[in-house]
């Protein structure tokens, strides 16, 4: 096996990623659940950003067009913040902004995703600089 150098901001990624994942295995386990979840329409679903802004014209032009895509799909931002909002307690910096988005359900997070006028503000989020989106059931 090859092995690569990987950059800061994918590591970085690599671990916002992996801290999310066991975290939710965290709570799950702390609840007592042993089996995942099915998806439930009574749950909200979310979706978490961390932004590294690198192009702040390409970065204020996406966040215009955020908001307007969420209304057929009832979302509505919870928190949108810069890194002066932000107290990181741990790791290294991960990013400039972070948002968190609520939806009804789970599966109404990820048909907003992949919704054509989100489809087309995450071009241009790709342009303003490097991101990680997780979208995650709520309890």
């Amino acid at each position: 096996m090859k092995m690569t150098k990987s950059s800061p901001r994918r590591l970085i990624a690599s671990g916002i990623l992996a801290f999310v994942t066991l975290t939710s295995l965290a709570a799950s386990i702390a609840s007592g659940q042993t089996q995942p979840e099915m998806a439930s329409p009574n749950k909200p679903g979310y979706a978490v950003f961390f932004i590294q802004v690198s192009n702040p014209d390409a970065y204020a032009e996406y966040a215009s067009l955020v908001v307007p895509s969420l209304k057929p799909y009832q979302g509505r931002v919870i928190s949108a913040v810069s890194r002066n909002d932000m107290r990181q307690i741990e790791g290294a910096p991960s990013s400039d902004r972070a948002a968190i988005i609520e939806f009804p359900s789970l599966d109404i997070a990820e048909e907003w995703y992949k919704s054509s006028p989100y489809t087309r503000a995450t071009a241009i989020r790709n342009k303003a600089g490097v991101s990680t989106v997780v979208l995650m059931r709520g309890r």
